[in-house]
């Protein structure tokens, strides 16, 4: 109840007559994308991915414009937003009051997409459902394959507490030995494979590596006794300053961003996720951390869900098709498609392409023509995102080995 109106009150905070405030208008956009996993006019793995570009996108947020927010309620608090009138410290409260209840509908889609998945034929095993046939499979898998890449501490008074990089997973275990207890951390490689797969049955069994971790990483702490345990995920402000002085012709602003980039790892938390809040491990890392409690956020499941992304590997390709968009394919203007010379074709007159409505395919073959033609010196080029396999990518290279100077800003 409480919760409740707490949310209450920062909905009517963060809207003053036909304004909306900024950051809460972002979480409503975010927010409908989370009701896109969970709208069944979607097609199974298309809400999959919405799921885990909510958690991504939500993760971006609190790295930037949360941790703008905390910048300025340290360096100038009593500043007020033009919209709403709300100082840093309210939006901020506003924030976690909403976000609170972003976290508990992404549980519920997680939930009923797990389901789905399984009616489809691909199950997400947690640990406790592991059958001691498939637990023992999955030990074997971890110890050959998993713990290897894990990187284990052991903290006492001796040894302090080791810097938690930003939107790493970590273990944190109670330890006893000898009658004293200590901290153990275990680091989760991002080089462990996120996804492992039981057996190659009909039927598809996938165990997430977090839910190894918790059934088998206490291993890795050989004589001693293990009382607790908990995951744990700290986000990090990454909103950093890059004004510089414009007077300064003789500065490189590449290693200036370089630098401010770097710099990112060790700035302050602006969020702890963890798998469990009853655990008194928490209060162990909050302390540390010297954060707030209602910094603090639950997920038993996933603090990311890129594996996601991932599941359609999983059924056969015919399958996999209906659980998709059928494949869209951009139009290309017939004027365009018959010019001779993309090069002259230009030059008479200019050409506005939207994607995705228009193919890429002009600008492919463009870039291919420039590549061959002895009139272009140079290519220049923004880019402002690049897929795993950029056709663009690979026609600049050609160019490059044609001899042309080609430069990329993404």
């Amino acid at each position: 109840m409480k919760q409740q109106t707490s949310l209450e009150k920062a909905k009517k905070r963060f809207m003053r007559g036909i304004y909306v405030n900024r950051e809460y208008s972002w979480l409503l956009f975010n927010k409908r994308v989370l009701d896109q996993a969970s709208d069944l006019t979607n097609p199974l793995l298309e809400r999959c991915k919405f799921l885990s570009i909510f958690a991504s996108n939500l993760d971006e947020f609190f790295m930037v414009r949360v941790g703008s927010l905390c910048n300025e309620s340290l360096t100038d608090p009593n500043v007020k937003e033009n919209k709403t009138g709300l100082t840093p410290a309210k939006q901020l409260e506003g924030i976690r009051a909403v976000v609170r209840r972003h976290y508990q509908n992404r549980i519920s889609a997680y939930i009923k997409l797990r389901g789905e998945l399984n009616k489809a034929g691909v199950r997400i095993l947690k640990a406790s459902e592991l059958t001691p046939r498939q637990s023992e499979e999955c030990k074997s898998y971890f110890l050959a394959h998993v713990l290897p890449l894990l990187s284990m501490m052991v903290l006492d008074a001796k040894h302090p507490m080791m810097q938690f990089e930003n939107r790493r997973h970590y273990m944190i275990y109670d330890l006893e030995r000898e009658g004293r207890r200590m901290i153990g951390v275990t680091f989760l490689n991002p080089a462990a494979d996120r996804l492992y797969r039981i057996g190659y049955g009909k039927k598809v069994k996938l165990v997430p590596v977090e839910e190894l971790l918790k059934a088998f990483g206490h291993l890795g702490f050989m004589g001693y006794t293990v009382r607790g345990r908990m995951l744990m995920r700290v986000t990090r402000n990454a909103d950093v300053d890059t004004r510089v002085d414009d007077n300064d012709v003789e500065h490189d602003f590449s290693e200036f961003m370089k630098k401010k980039i770097e710099s990112r790892a060790r700035m302050g938390v602006v969020r702890l996720e963890v798998d469990d809040e009853s655990s008194p491990l928490k209060d162990f890392v909050l302390r540390l951390l010297k954060l707030d409690p209602d910094y603090c956020f639950e997920d038993p499941n996933f603090f990311d869900y890129k594996f996601l992304f991932s599941l359609g590997n999983y059924f056969p390709p015919e399958e996999a098709a209906q659980l998709r968009y059928p494949p869209f394919k951009g139009a290309i203007d017939a004027e365009i498609a018959e010019a001779p010379s993309l090069i002259d074709y230009i030059y008479g007159k200019n050409i506005f392409l939207s994607y995705p409505y228009d193919s890429m395919t002009p600008v492919v073959d463009l870039l291919d023509e420039c590549a061959k033609d002895k009139r272009v010196l140079s290519i220049k080029i923004t880019i402002y995102r690049l897929a795993n396999h950029s056709r663009i990518v690979d026609a600049l290279c050609r160019a490059c080995e044609r001899g042309k100077q080609v430069t990329v800003v993404i």
